[in-house]
């Protein structure tokens, strides 16, 4: 079965793979290029930590020279802190880990390592704080953000509304901006049962994202009124294209979810200067919020609102479409 690519592994491995192609042509001098997204949805965290590179010579060759892009893991110390109103809560020691395999391509691999943590990350205006520490000489990069909170969902307002899918009209999806977020995406999960004709014990669950689009808000400060709009019936053409012909089993239809992504307002800083960067000639300076160093440390939040479930006619539709019948939905 196809389905849409998660937005968020684009953007976690966009973030682990862009910079260390960084042209750098002054005299040397020891950088820290760190990248990481806080998620207050998960407890297990990466950082991915490495140095600039400079010398004559080969540019392509050194970047297949262990030494010139990553510090070996003993002489680094990485830890973040988390700080509520200025006072240090609690300091978490990551620690070194190789096992999550990385793409080929110009700069080394496999070899290159994060930076692992397992702790909570608090939506209640806590500020995180990286530092990253060569152990050798004491040179210290650091970086500060603030968690992006939840999405606030006005429109679907209940989940015991069902919501129609099958007409030509407009769906309005209607939400309030969270505490320290600037850029939101709209995933539509739908959830289906497929049951094996010749054995109906046999059952297995899948399920499709359907992407609606994405919304920015003025500020970051919360509470702002946002909407995306998409009309009802593009619905059927996801299933068609999402769903593979299977003779073999008849699906029911389950539940939907809506998933909302929110990154802060750094993350759409970087992405902007870097699509200017990939896009044009101009020569724009990369962005970056590291402190003696170069990189990202920011926060998104992905907030999944549900479960809804389609109505009467939408149903229907599925099960007598001329599009869909070879798809086996049944009522």
């Amino acid at each position: 079965m196809k389905k849409t690519a998660a937005l968020l592994l684009i953007l976690f491995i966009a973030l682990m793979s862009c910079k260390n192609e960084l042209d750098v042509l002054a005299d040397y001098e020891q950088k820290f290029v760190i990248y990481g997204i806080l998620n207050p949805k998960e407890n297990v965290h990466y950082i991915r930590v490495s140095k600039l590179f400079v010398g004559e010579g080969n540019a392509l060759l050194m970047a297949q020279n262990r030494d010139s892009i990553e510090l070996r893991p003993e002489y680094v110390h990485a830890e973040i802190t988390r700080l509520l109103n200025g006072v240090e809560m609690a300091t978490y020691v990551l620690q070194p880990d190789s096992v999550i395999p990385r793409d080929s391509g110009v700069f080394l691999y496999p070899h290159q390592i994060l930076y692992k943590g397992e702790f909570p990350v608090y939506t209640d205006g806590s500020v995180y704080r990286i530092r990253v520490t060569d152990l050798r000489n004491g040179f210290t990069s650091s970086s500060e953000t603030k968690i992006v909170a939840d999405v606030i969902q006005i429109l679907p307002a209940s989940v015991w509304q069902p919501l129609n899918y099958e007409d030509t009209t407009i769906a309005s999806y209607e939400f309030l901006s969270p505490y320290y977020g600037k850029k939101y995406m709209l995933t539509v999960r739908f959830h289906f049962t497929e049951q094996f004709i010749q054995d109906t014990s046999q059952t297995s669950e899948h399920y499709f994202d359907w992407y609606i689009g994405e919304a920015q808000s003025v500020r970051n400060s919360g509470g702002e009124n946002l909407r995306m709009n998409v009309r009802r019936d593009n619905f059927m053409r996801m299933l068609k294209n999402n769903v593979e012909v299977n003779p073999t089993v008849r699906r029911i239809a389950g539940g939907l979810q809506f998933i909302y992504t929110s990154v802060a307002e750094d993350y759409v800083t970087y992405k902007n200067v870097q699509d200017a960067n990939n896009n044009t000639s101009a020569e724009v300076p990369p962005f970056t919020n590291i402190t003696n160093g170069l990189g990202l440390f920011t926060s998104r939040n992905i907030t999944t609102i549900g479960t809804y479930y389609l109505d009467q006619d939408t149903r229907y539709a599925i099960v007598t479409s001329s599009l869909l019948q070879d798809l086996n939905f049944v009522r």
